[in-house]
């Protein structure tokens, strides 16, 4: 066993070890790539070093070798008959684990229409005499129609009813007719003919017959269009983490030992209180409350289109 000390210089011998790492007396389960230098130090790239959870506290180059001892509070054994090195640093040394309570947020898939058609009806029909089956006498008939057809270049939509009765001749009032065009890119929907204007917080919708163009967030339903939180803690052993909005778990998961932090936690509007809850294998807890407020006013400037009251 080497006990190492000391900083890597430019120009030193180097010898590449592929090690079993073992962090604060928990495997890592994971080998690592790492150089020995002549007189038994040991470091590693940052990515390498970055990848076991290890954060050095000086910015380096992506292929620069680090030396182990120059992470402030860290100490490590290498144990050259088992191939394994040994390594001992508290949370100021390592790297934070990094949870997404939001879920996977990757590149948006670009949605697609086909050419197509749809035709919906509902026909109703009553009558005032059915003492006998030769008397059966038709009153009133209406037939309601809503007829769409789409296409990558927009869907087209037009409703009507029709209407007749005894002695009456057929009616047919036209109701909704409309072309609408969703751009996703720039998240705004385009309506022409009959629709319904958005309506904000201090104002009323209203049914108009022209042009509109709206910002649709459903577009992107990836886009966060509220402010989420952000909550840290740390585990002495693997352990599980449960976090708690009001009293409803949105969000659990596995972490290994070491400090952590839970991204994007969905909150509710208004305040509340969220509460991080740490298990271990033996079901030790430890709880952790925090009180919130939530709302889309707290965004910051330029990330939210809605005029101000």
């Amino acid at each position: 066993m080497i006990l190492c000390a000391g900083r890597a210089r430019a120009g030193e011998n180097q010898t590449n070890l592929q090690l079993d790492v073992v962090i604060n007396s928990v495997p890592a389960r994971m080998i690592g790539s790492f150089v020995r230098f002549d007189n038994g130090r040991i470091g590693g790239t940052l990515e390498e070093l970055e990848s076991l959870g290890l954060r050095p506290v000086r910015p380096h180059r992506p292929d620069e070798i680090i030396a182990l001892d120059d992470i402030p509070t860290l100490k490590y054994r290498y144990e050259e008959r088992t191939q394994r090195i040994f390594i001992i640093v508290d949370e100021t040394g390592r790297k934070p684990q990094v949870l997404d309570a939001g879920g996977s947020r990757g590149n948006l898939p670009r949605a697609q229409a086909d050419p197509g058609a749809v035709l919906n009806y509902d026909l109703l029909t009553s009558t005032s005499n059915i003492s006998t089956s030769r008397s059966i006498g038709l009153a009133n008939t209406s037939l309601l129609l809503d007829a769409r057809a789409f296409s990558p270049y927009g869907t087209a939509e037009q409703s009507a009813i029709i209407r007749s009765g005894p002695q009456q001749p057929a009616l047919a009032t036209r109701l909704n007719s409309s072309f609408q065009y969703s751009d996703q890119n720039r998240m705004i929907s385009y309506v022409a003919g009959d629709t319904i204007s958005g309506g904000l917080a201090w104002s009323r919708p209203v049914r108009i017959g022209g042009l509109q163009a709206q910002r649709d967030f459903a577009l992107r339903p990836d886009l966060i269009t509220a402010p989420l939180a952000t909550i840290g803690g740390s585990a002495a052993v693997p352990s599980t983490v449960d976090v708690y909005v009001n009293n409803i778990r949105t969000f659990s998961q596995d972490v290994a030992s070491g400090p952590f932090s839970v991204n994007n936690v969905p909150l509710i509007s208004g305040a509340g209180t969220t509460q991080l809850v740490v298990r271990d294998s033996a079901g030790r807890e430890t709880r952790t409350s925090a009180p919130f407020y939530a709302n889309a006013s707290l965004l910051a400037p330029g990330l939210s289109s809605a005029p101000s009251p």
